[in-house]
């Protein structure tokens, strides 16, 4: 006899849980699935990921002038 696939053995597990763990392992599934797809659709679309960091980071913004952006950036030359 040949060993169980993975979907075979996972199967065989979740048969023999009691119902509130079996609701556990299923919130476990779908969370591990809505965090692949997370993590496909940054890959997918890094312009995105950058648009949703820069929303959620909204607070560190700084407004700054002219001359104080120019030497942030330039230094004091």
């Amino acid at each position: 006899m040949t060993d169980p696939t993975v979907y075979e053995a996972l199967q065989e597990e979740i048969a023999g849980l009691p119902e509130p763990l079996a609701e556990e392992a299923l919130d476990f599934v779908r969370f591990l699935k809505a965090r692949h797809a997370e993590a496909s659709r940054a890959d997918a679309y890094p312009a995105e990921e950058s648009r949703i960091q820069f929303r959620c980071h909204l607070g560190d913004v700084a407004n700054v002038t002219l001359e104080e952006w120019e030497e942030l950036i330039c230094g004091d030359g």
